[in-house]
C-alpha cells in the first residue's frame, strides 16, 4: 500500500491458530494509521479500501465470490453498476483491475479460500484472485487465509 504496489500474501495454518484475528488486527491497525496520516504528506500508509469474504460462510459456490466481492468494491469503481450476477462481476472485476479503475487501493482479504478450490477441476476462481494484483495498473492487494497448505 505505502509504495503502491500490489502483493498477494498467503496464511495457512491449524485450525485455530489465529490467522484469521491475526489478520483483522493487521488490517485495523494499517486502517488506523492511514486515517492518522495528512493528507498530502506522501509519507505512511495511504488511504484504501477492505474487502472481507469468509468463502466458506458467504460463498455456496465459488462463482459467488465475485458478486460478494463487486459489491463492497464496487463503490470505488467510477460507474459502479450493482448488483450483478456472477458471470458479470467476474468481468467488470477483471476490468477494473486490468484498466486500473478503482479510485482507491485496495486490499482483499479472502479468508478459508480452501472452499474456493473444493472442485480441484475448477480452481478458475482462485486463479483469477491470483491474477488481479499481477496487472501493471492494478492497485489490489490480497490476503489469502487457508486451513490447508496444498489446496490447489
Amino acid at each position: 500500500l505505502i509504495h503502491r504496489r500490489a502483493n498477494v500474501l498467503y496464511i495457512s495454518g491449524l485450525v485455530g491458530c489465529g490467522k484469521t484475528l491475526c489478520v483483522k488486527a493487521c488490517l485495523a491497525e494499517l486502517k488506523r494509521q492511514s486515517e492518522a496520516a495528512s493528507p498530502g504528506e506522501g509519507r505512511g500508509v495511504p488511504s484504501f479500501a477492505v474487502v472481507e469474504v469468509n468463502a466458506a460462510k458467504q460463498c455456496g459456490t465459488p462463482e459467488a465470490l465475485y458478486p460478494i466481492v463487486w459489491e463492497q468494491l464496487g463503490p470505488y469503481v467510477e460507474k459502479y453498476p450493482a448488483p450483478l450476477a456472477p458471470k458479470e462481476a467476474a468481468r467488470k472485476l477483471e476490468q477494473v483491475f486490468r484498466q486500473g479503475l478503482l479510485k482507491t487501493p485496495a486490499l482483499l482479504f479472502v479468508d478459508e479460500v480452501d472452499f474456493l478450490a473444493r472442485n480441484r477441476a475448477r480452481p478458475t476462481v482462485v486463479f483469477n484472485l491470483l491474477n488481479w494484483p499481477t496487472y501493471p495498473n492494478s492497485p489490489l492487494g490480497l490476503v489469502l487465509v487457508s486451513n490447508e497448505t496444498d489446496f490447489l
